[in-house]
């Protein structure tokens, strides 16, 4: 169930493009160190952050509220619960929960995308585009219409979509939880579905219960374990009430986002009962976690911009693929070393402007390892001449 098409490049054309990609990939490289740079003064600014937090956190009572940690940082674990009982709009569906949501999903065709790209000889390519059809469950509608081949057609509505509400009023203990809190509560686990549920609800006839989702099959009609185009199942999920924890800044009863003096926000709730170091832990690891993400990323599409760059060289030399594959995985590897080093450089230079002496030390360090380099390098060569024979003396001329 897949349709190829094939299409030719000639060499002039895959020249221009290869120049105008010079543009892209200077673009990317710009991007690529403002990137870099940004990080390192997040993730500084976050540290100090989470430095600060944990020298003035106090831990208090939930079911106290203390006129004393008027605007502090306070560290606070109790149940978070609610009196209103949150209803589907649609559904017969109710619950007295922190949250509530359906998720809606239709059984579509999807189109994949593959090409494989050959280099002729005088410079030219072939590209083999394959497009394969598959099913899954999709919660947005998939336009089938784009589609390269016809066949595969998706209804173009869902009878429904998805919904979520998240209770107004919750407390933890004698305080209320902010919706920015209530929102960070995602232990969401499901409701059961039953016929009552949805037996006013004019476009389910025919719908039924399948294990813990509601399910409509198509007009074309599916049997139990058997899906067809067109079919939708309907789940809905709860967050239940329940102990979690929260730091944040104390007002009056409630509290408001701690802003520390590098300007980021402190107003975190973790599920469970949580120790304020455990919360600044994993504050952290997700610091870290994205620290290195983005030097990753920035490294990468610097790559690619430096790739860019020098692919023109490649194409001249596709005229006979060989040499342009020596060509190309030349310039490659000469794009992940500028890669690495103007990211180092980068970094280092950010660390400079952020924490000058670990700034600084970074650059002792890299031009100490340089130096030393080199100094191996010549006490090699020195032993290899060493080490070498002497010359033989030429032969004493006849007498």
């Amino acid at each position: 169930m897949a349709v190829t098409e094939i299409t030719n490049e000639s060499w002039f054309s895959r020249i221009g493009n290869s120049i105008k990609g010079i543009l892209v990939g200077i673009v990317l490289i710009l991007v690529a160190i403002v990137g870099l740079f940004w990080n390192e003064g997040r993730t500084v600014r976050e540290a100090r952050t989470i430095e600060e937090g944990r020298s003035n956190v106090v831990s208090v009572d939930a079911n106290t509220v203390d006129a004393d940690n008027e605007g502090k940082l306070v560290h606070v674990i109790g149940r978070a619960v609610t009196a209103e009982s949150l209803a589907d709009p649609v559904f017969a569906v109710k619950a007295n929960a922190l949250r509530l949501r359906r998720r809606v999903e239709m059984y579509q065709w999807k189109e994949t995308k593959k090409s494989r790209k050959r280099k002729k000889l005088g410079g030219g390519s072939r590209t083999e585009t394959t497009y394969s059809y598959s099913t899954t469950w999709s919660p947005r509608v998939i336009d089938s219409g784009r589609f390269r081949e016809g066949g595969h057609d998706n209804p173009k509505t869902m009878p429904w979509k998805s919904w979520s509400r998240d209770a107004k009023e919750v407390t933890l203990g004698a305080f209320g939880l902010p919706a920015a809190l209530v929102r960070q509560i995602d232990n969401y686990e499901p409701v059961p579905p039953v016929a009552e549920m949805f037996e006013n609800v004019p476009d389910a006839n025919g719908a039924e219960v399948r294990g813990e989702v509601l399910y409509l099959a198509s007009e074309s009609g599916a049997q139990e374990g058997e899906a067809r185009i067109g079919d939708v199942r309907v789940a809905f999920e709860q967050v239940p009430l329940g102990p979690v924890s929260v730091i944040s800044r104390q007002i009056a009863a409630g509290f408001e986002p701690y802003v520390s003096e590098t300007g980021n926000d402190i107003h975190m709730l973790a599920v469970g009962s949580k120790s304020a170091a455990a919360m600044f832990q994993q504050r952290e690891q997700t610091n870290r976690l994205i620290k290195w993400a983005v030097r990753l990323g920035g490294f990468v599409v610097m790559v690619i911009g430096f790739s860019l760059i020098f692919r023109p060289l490649s194409v001249l030399g596709d005229v006979v693929p060989f040499i342009g594959n020596i060509i190309g995985a030349g310039t490659f590897v000469i794009s992940l070393v500028l890669a690495a080093v103007i990211s180092i450089v980068v970094i280092a230079i950010a660390w400079l402007f952020y924490r000058p002496l670990i700034g600084i030390g970074l650059i002792v360090a890299a031009v100490g390892g340089i130096v030393l380099l080199k100094r191996l390098g010549k006490k090699k060569a020195s032993a290899a001449v060493a080490a070498s024979p002497p010359a033989a003396l030429p032969p004493p001329p006849p007498a």
